[in-house]
């Protein structure tokens, strides 16, 4: 499918969590465009979709996603969809490490996990 294509074909309302997609690949009206779980990147940020979202005969088609649109976006291709999106983060707790030495070089040792929050400035 030729996902990398479709584009955000209106600017979605203040606190939607609806968008509308267009330039939809060309499969039958039966087809998955996205599966609930998926995701896409509008700008910065990642959505996930929260509805299978299925081909239909019209130009675009309409997909729920799990929060409403941050900051200002403009129509037109999607930054990203599934595996190719970028998450912005910041590490929220790091670490303290150890080096254990071994024969070429040393293992790493961390003495709690790290912790990750998404980076939102919008």
């Amino acid at each position: 499918m030729q996902a990398a294509a479709i584009t955000l074909s209106a600017v979605p309302p203040a606190n939607s969590q609806i968008i509308t997609l267009g330039n939809l690949p060309a499969i039958s009206a039966g087809s998955y465009v996205f599966k609930a779980g998926d995701f896409i990147q509008i700008g910065v940020y990642v959505y996930k979709i929260t509805a299978d979202v299925l081909r239909g005969s019209g130009s675009t088609v309409t997909a729920n996603i799990h929060r409403p649109i941050i900051g200002t976006v403009t129509t037109g291709t999607l930054a990203a969809v599934g595996s190719a999106v970028v998450f912005p983060v910041l590490a929220q707790t790091c670490p303290s490490y150890t080096l254990i030495p071994m024969t070429a070089g040393a293992f790493v040792q961390w003495d709690s996990a790290f912790v990750f929050r998404e980076y939102i400035t919008g």
